[in-house]
């Protein structure tokens, strides 16, 4: 059901039985009132009667004091006033020693009376008021029979009942619908919420929904907003995932492919061809061992970039001189390829580092370092520590990056060189990995670079990352 609709039934209901029990206790009270007041009235009435006949009979007596009325003549003073006084709706009996002196009514029964006393009682589909009063005249008991009809009284309260229901009801619709109407436009922009969720459950993640209506529906409309903006945020970081992830398999795809081809491809030569040259099966040879160890760079490399995430960092506090030394005499043999040279600089700085991920992140960014190099060329190595930062950098004097290539270079399999970098066995994983193991430490992986004028790449420690 339509919140709308179940607004409209609860304020009918509501109104109508808070109007209706107002209503009949209001003419309840109001007829209890009434009735009281008739009462009194009437019986106020009949006292002053009696009296009058009371009067009456002792204003005739005088004319003969000494001796008593006689019953006629007090029949007729009771009936002379009882004809004076009579109205609509009012009847009278009059008896005396069972005897009838004057009756307007039938049906009266002096028997079950309760002398003094008024009694409403229904009869004959009407309502009337009784009592019985006995009165001494002239030495004789008279009794009186009073009767009064009270039906206009009940019907009319009955009629007014029915016309203040029908306008309670009346009433009640109208405040009903005036609420369905307000309730209906304050609730509106509810609708236009509910409208635009189904949109954005069918992916228009892009959708926002106008932020009006009261001050609750705007807060909701902000919230929802607020919600979907984290939602579409999440949604092109799970997109750029995917995309990465699909680039890694493509890249990663085509880097195999390439190698086991020529391995696969100079292998058969070898198997196939019995009168080959020594001269070629050596240059055979060299490629399929060229392409192993593409391979197995390869592999190596997918190996660390895989486990850097999970694996348990063994952190000491070392000096970071020592660990430049000892790299400087494992890379010497990589510097020689191309008759390199490698400056190191390094202060007193020490840092609490994994040694061996720390190694190979060196090891990674000097190995790039000689790649991007031509023969004769200078590699720096610099670790510096100033305003709480702490910088390891490698520096070279290569081929350089634009600003693109730098933007893209820690992706999985990206080359900046991709001719340069096959031909010395670059998988393109280098950057990507030196970047993560940088993560696990706390530091940031910087890039410097400009085309033609080598590459600084930084990575730093900052007092507040520790």
């Amino acid at each position: 059901m339509k919140l709308w609709l179940k607004v409209f039934i609860a304020v009918f209901l509501l109104v109508s039985i808070s109007l209706s029990v107002t209503t009949l206790t209001v003419v309840s009270q109001n007829r209890t009132v009434a009735i009281e007041n008739e009462i009194n009235s009437n019986l106020r009435f009949q006292d002053k009667l009696l009296e009058e006949i009371v009067f009456e009979v002792k204003s005739k007596k005088q004319e003969a004091p000494l001796q008593l009325l006689s019953d006629s003549e007090v029949a007729d003073i009771i009936k002379e006033k009882l004809i004076q006084n009579s109205s609509k709706g009012q009847a009278f009996a009059v008896l005396s020693n069972n005897d009838i002196v004057y009756s307007t009514v039938d049906g009266f029964n002096f028997e079950d009376a309760d002398y003094g006393k008024a009694v409403i009682q229904s009869q004959n589909d009407k309502t009337l008021l009784t009592s019985a009063v006995a009165v001494k005249l002239e030495g004789a008991e008279y009794s009186f029979w009073f009767e009064y009809d009270l039906t206009p009284l009940y019907n009319g309260w009955e009629q007014s009942l029915y016309k203040l229901q029908v306008i309670n009801y009346s009433i009640t619709f109208v405040v009903a619908l005036i609420i369905l109407l307000l309730t209906y436009y304050f609730l509106s922009p509810l609708s236009n919420i509910n409208s635009a969720l189904n949109e954005i459950a069918k992916g228009k993640i892009d959708l926002r929904i106008k932020e009006k209506g009261s001050g609750e529906l705007r807060t909701l409309s902000k919230n929802i907003n607020t919600t979907v903006d984290a939602l579409e945020k999440r949604t092109n970081q799970l997109q750029l995932l995917s995309y990465g992830r699909k680039q890694f398999i493509d890249n990663f795809s085509h880097e195999m492919k390439t190698p086991l081809t020529s391995i696969i491809g100079f292998s058969n030569l070898l198997l196939n061809l019995n009168d080959i040259p020594e001269e070629k099966r050596i240059e055979y040879a060299k490629v399929i061992e060229k392409e192993a160890e593409r391979l197995k760079t390869l592999s190596e490399k997918l190996l660390q970039l895989t486990t850097a995430e999970h694996i348990s960092l063994d952190l000491q506090e070392l000096k970071v001189g020592e660990i430049f030394g000892e790299v400087s005499v494992a890379i010497k043999p990589l510097l020689e390829t191309k008759e390199l040279k490698l400056s190191v600089s390094c202060d007193d700085t020490f840092l609490c580092i994994d040694k061996e991920l720390f190694v190979s992140l060196l090891y990674n960014l000097i190995d790039n370092a000689v790649k991007a190099s031509d023969v004769g060329g200078s590699i720096y190595l610099d670790c510096t520590s100033a305003n709480g930062s702490k910088t390891v950098t490698v520096t070279d004097e290569g081929i350089g990056m634009s600003e693109e290539e730098i933007s893209k270079v820690t992706e999985p399999f990206y080359m900046a060189d991709k001719a340069r970098s096959r031909k010395n066995n670059g998988a393109g994983l280098g950057l990507t990995l030196c970047a993560e193991i940088a993560k696990q430490h706390g530091a940031n992986l910087q890039i410097n670079s400009e085309k033609g004028k080598g590459t600084s790449v930084s990575v730093i420690w900052r007092e507040e990352q520790k």
